[in-house]
């Protein structure tokens, strides 16, 4: 095994779905799949395939709860028969067969051809209700492999010093209060050439003493962020249109480990992957903004910016703010030629959450182009009487947005402004 301590540490971005951000958070809503969480336990009136669908591709806005500026939810048959000015199950039928992106629902990008004609059938046959009980869905709070819509082909965990990848001899986490520190494990390249990820899960084996943890691709330019998972971090699952580039030489996996019990512990965490070998339309990658020279003075509230200039135009689809636990307020915003654009990443003060670092989707998709200005924003907090520089301890801070992109943004690993505020 591989071993050493890293200089720099990034947090993860879990690509494309997941739950919905705070008021302002994210773009303007989510998407993704099992959107109402917890399936039937009785009959909602909509056929099984149906609910499937609605679940798949509505849910996360036409939920239990509505989000993203939904005006109704779409969990039951009941629901498609609501009036709004004209049928509920007529609005459905104009919105999914659009094509006007901005009109056309979901707002992610066209729904799957399976999926549409499945719903048009319904649709154009009357909209017939079922007495159908439906196997549970997948719930958005479900974190793991066993939630995961897909099943699992590929997975890297953690293994013991002196032993082989694989081994399944867990790793040993030295003794605290208090110890903690950054171990880098190597993995050859398990993927088929072509192979690529369409959703992935942590696998949290001792949460006792992981703190996070981050896989990189790693090839001769460097390492791009490929997968990950922090405190509050769920399962990531990509739009049917998107897939995740897997083409790297070997992976590493950076785990951040923070033992504060006075024994050793013992853990094998990592990450599944579910994959396809058949082509999407979209190869994503994941890119970093940030600001990795900064220092917050005692007793002030202080916002920390990084400044990107775009250099090749992408699509982005995601995005996932880090901070510490002084952290308070974070945006990302987008600008053109000095027009505002809109804001990609939005928590609002007093919003953050350590325990809570989310990934948060990007609807609709936003373009990037060639010298727009995208600009971080990380405000803090920091009520003690003593400076909080950036830094890899828990106590220390970062300020990082992880984007989720296509084209494959791998030549744009990066894009860090360091300015001091």
């Amino acid at each position: 095994m591989k071993r050493f301590i890293v200089a720099l540490v990034a947090l993860p971005a879990i690509w494309a779905c997941g739950p919905q951000p705070p008021a302002g958070t994210g773009g303007t809503g989510g998407s993704g799949t099992g959107g109402s969480g917890g399936g039937s336990t009785q009959s909602t009136g909509l056929p099984c395939d149906v609910q499937r669908v609605l679940e798949t591709n509505c849910q996360t806005c036409h939920g239990k709860t509505l989000a993203a500026g939904a005006p109704m939810s779409l969990t039951s048959w009941d629901d498609t028969q609501r009036n709004l000015g004209q049928p509920v199950y007529q609005m459905m039928k104009d919105r999914i067969n659009s094509t006007v992106p901005s009109y056309r629902m979901p707002q992610t990008g066209p729904m799957a051809d399976a999926d549409k004609a499945i719903l048009n059938a319904w649709l154009d046959a009357g909209t017939p209700r079922s007495s159908d009980v439906c196997p549970a869905g997948i719930s958005p709070d479900c974190i793991g492999p066993q939630c995961l819509p897909c099943d699992v082909t590929h997975t890297m965990r953690v293994y013991g010093s002196g032993t082989a990848e694989g081994s399944g001899v867990k790793f040993t986490v030295p003794a605290g209060p208090g110890y903690q520190n950054y171990f880098t494990f190597t993995f050859k390249n398990p993927f088929a050439p072509g192979e690529t990820a369409t959703a992935n899960a942590p696998i949290i084996d001792n949460p006792t003493v992981i703190h996070h943890f981050i896989l990189y691709g790693i090839d001769s330019s460097g390492q791009t962020h490929v997968a990950g998972w922090a405190p509050g971090g769920t399962n990531g699952v990509l739009p049917d249109d998107v897939s995740m580039i897997l083409g790297f030489p070997s992976f590493q996996m950076q785990v951040h480990y923070f033992n504060n019990t006075s024994q050793t512990q013992q853990d094998a965490s990592g990450v599944a992957f579910c994959t396809t070998t058949t082509p999407r339309a979209h190869l994503a990658g994941v890119f970093t903004l940030g600001n990795l020279l900064f220092s917050i003075p005692p007793n002030s509230i202080t916002p920390v910016t990084a400044t990107c200039s775009v250099t090749r135009e992408m699509t982005i689809i995601g995005t996932s703010p880090h901070m510490h636990q002084i952290g308070y307020g974070f945006t990302t915003t987008h600008t053109r030629g000095g027009q505002d654009m809109g804001i990609l990443s939005n928590i609002p003060d007093g919003d953050w959450s350590f325990d809570l670092q989310k990934h948060y989707p990007v609807i609709p998709r936003r373009v990037a182009k060639v010298g727009d200005i995208l600009t971080t924003t990380c405000k803090y907090h920091n009520t003690t009487s003593a400076p909080v520089t950036f830094g890899l301890r828990t106590q220390d801070e970062m300020c990082f947005d992880f984007m989720t992109a296509y084209t494959d943004t791998t030549p744009m690993r990066s894009c860090s402004g360091a300015s001091t505020p």
